[in-house]
């Protein structure tokens, strides 16, 4: 069960008693106030740094507020035995990095890292190729060249 469950706000005799003396004093001001006005013709919004007060409820829910709020404790952190944290470490250390489970997935990090390497590969060449491709002599003369290195590349590409 909850403390703030237990806990009720404005249950006790002195604080129902002071909110009885603030509903009244509020009152009573408000009726001033609106005297004044019609009497004197003082504006009921005067300009001050003090506020209007507010009225029984508000308090009362400011109150409800403040104590649910200290009633919020956190939990204590859970213990950490070192004795497990010692063994999961020496399992962790124990077992090898190259086993049947974790081979495959190995091979294709290997195979995904090598083709990535192989597709920038094949962008610089093509981008090196535009840019020496400016001039039909040029063309001539190197497009021997770039299709050996273009066939190395799907060489590359096929043994994958």
């Amino acid at each position: 069960m909850e403390l703030s469950a237990m806990y009720q706000v404005s249950k006790s005799e002195k604080v129902l008693d002071a909110e009885k003396d603030l509903k009244k004093d509020l009152a009573e001001l408000k009726s001033e106030l609106e005297e004044n006005e019609m009497v004197h013709g003082i504006p009921v919004k005067t300009i001050s740094s003090v506020p209007l007060p507010r009225d029984v409820e508000y308090f009362q829910q400011e109150r409800k507020q403040v104590i649910n709020r200290i009633f919020q404790v956190s939990e204590a952190a859970p213990l950490k035995c070192q004795a497990d944290i010692m063994k999961e470490e020496l399992i962790t250390c124990e077992s090898t990095e190259y086993s049947i489970e974790n081979l495959p997935l190995l091979l294709h990090q290997h195979f995904t890292d090598r083709l990535q390497q192989l597709v920038q590969c094949k962008h610089l060449h093509m981008l090196r190729w535009k840019r020496f491709c400016e001039h039909t002599s040029t063309i001539e003369a190197l497009f021997p060249v770039y299709q050996q290195r273009l066939a190395y590349v799907f060489s590359c590409f096929q043994v994958l």
